[in-house]
C-alpha cells in the first residue's frame, strides 16, 4: 500500500498518543479522504450538478432581467417626479456616449453616479426591491435608461 504523509496540528498529536492504538489513525485518514474525494467526484461529475447550474444560471439571468427593468421603471418615475433639465441632459448624454461605444468622460461619469447615490435612488433599490447587491449594476443602467427615456419623450412635447 502507498504511503503519505499528512500534517495535523500539535494539539491533535497530543490527543492521539493518550489513546494510544485506540485509534487508527491511518484508517481514520483514509475513510476521511475516501468520503472527501465521493464527494468532489459527485461535484464535478455528476448530473445533479449540472442541474443546479443550469437553475442559478436561469435564475440570474432572470434576475438581472427583472432588476434592469424595475431599475427603468423607477428611472421613468424619478424623472417625471424630481428630474431637472441639467440632471436628465446628463443622464441622457452618459447614455448617448456609451450606445455610440465612446469611452465617458470621467467627469459625467462622476455626476450621473452622484445622482444615483441620492438615498432616495439607492435606498429604493435596496428596501423596496430586494436584490442581491451584485446586481445594483443592472438597475442602475435601467435607472439611467428610464430616465434618459423619459426626457426624450417629454423632449419631443417641448
Amino acid at each position: 500500500m502507498p504511503k503519505m504523509t499528512i500534517s495535523i496540528t500539535e494539539e491533535i498529536k497530543k490527543e492521539l498518543e493518550q489513546y494510544g492504538n485506540a485509534l487508527n489513525a491511518s484508517e481514520v485518514c483514509q475513510n476521511a479522504l475516501a468520503r472527501e474525494l465521493e464527494i468532489l467526484a459527485t461535484l464535478i461529475n455528476g448530473k445533479d450538478n449540472m442541474t443546479l447550474v443550469e437553475r442559478l444560471r436561469t435564475e440570474i439571468e432572470t434576475t438581472r432581467e427583472a432588476a434592469e427593468a424595475d431599475g427603468r421603471k423607477l428611472g421613468i418615475q424619478w424623472a417625471q417626479d424630481h428630474g431637472t433639465l441639467k440632471k436628465l441632459e446628463m443622464m441622457s448624454e452618459y447614455v448617448e456616449t456609451i450606445d455610440a461605444g465612446r469611452q465617458v468622460d470621467t467627469k459625467l461619469a462622476n455626476q450621473v453616479w452622484e445622482y444615483l447615490a441620492e438615498p432616495s435612488i439607492a435606498d429604493k433599490f435596496r428596501e423596496d426591491y430586494e436584490y442581491p447587491d451584485s446586481f445594483w449594476g443592472e438597475f442602475e443602467e435601467g435607472f439611467i435608461r428610464g430616465a434618459t427615456q423619459a426626457f426624450d419623450m417629454a423632449m419631443d412635447e417641448v
